[in-house]
């Protein structure tokens, strides 16, 4: 018995699997550079000295919060920790949460905060001008609310999640609509 479809169907599988690049490779070749971002200079969660350039060569994620953000911040993270399944060990990913709120996020505080993600995350504090100064240079910015009765605040910031390619660029802004596998696709195309 012969199937008149299956030279064809054999034929579009070799022309599906020999065509080369894939979808996400071309489009994270078509991002933009956008002209903010760039080097600067923090603490991390070990309370050890953090450049951007120590990541050249690497991709990464860049996050705006604070270890007290009662819900997006911690959701945040977990769909951030979730980028790294999609691209497997092959495509390691660094993730940066740069803290608003360096009052209360130490180097300590951030530790204890982020092992509740298994991600690697990496916690980034400094006084309240670094912090200003990293953020203005994202183009973003964050404000304190008011103070309550117990002595709590919250603080509004960005909800963005910068794209940085291994040459230290921003190259993609993520909402929060976006989910992990569609931050994976567009940072594979970045390896």
């Amino acid at each position: 018995m012969r199937f008149p479809g299956k030279g064809i169907g054999i034929f579009l599988l070799c022309l599906c699997s020999c065509g080369g690049r894939d979808q996400s490779e071309e489009e994270a070749e078509s991002l933009q550079s956008y002209e903010f971002g760039g080097d600067f200079m923090l603490r991390d969660h070990r309370d050890q000295p953090f450049s951007l350039q120590d990541l050249r060569g690497e991709v990464s994620l860049l996050f705006f919060g604070y270890t007290f953000c009662p819900d997006i911040c911690p959701v945040t993270l977990s769909k951030l920790a979730g980028v790294g399944t999609f691209l497997g060990p092959e495509r390691p990913l660094k993730i940066l949460f740069v803290s608003v709120d360096p009052q209360r996020d130490t180097p300590q505080q951030l530790a204890a905060y982020l092992d509740h993600f298994d991600a690697g995350v990496i916690g980034l504090t400094g006084s309240e001008e670094e912090i200003q100064g990293v953020v203005r240079k994202y183009a973003g910015s964050y404000r304190q609310e008011e103070v309550d009765k117990a002595g709590g605040y919250l603080i509004s910031h960005p909800a963005r999640i910068y794209l940085i390619d291994q040459q230290g660029k921003v190259r993609y802004l993520f909402d929060q609509q976006d989910g992990p596998e569609r931050m994976a696709a567009l940072a594979a195309g970045l390896f």
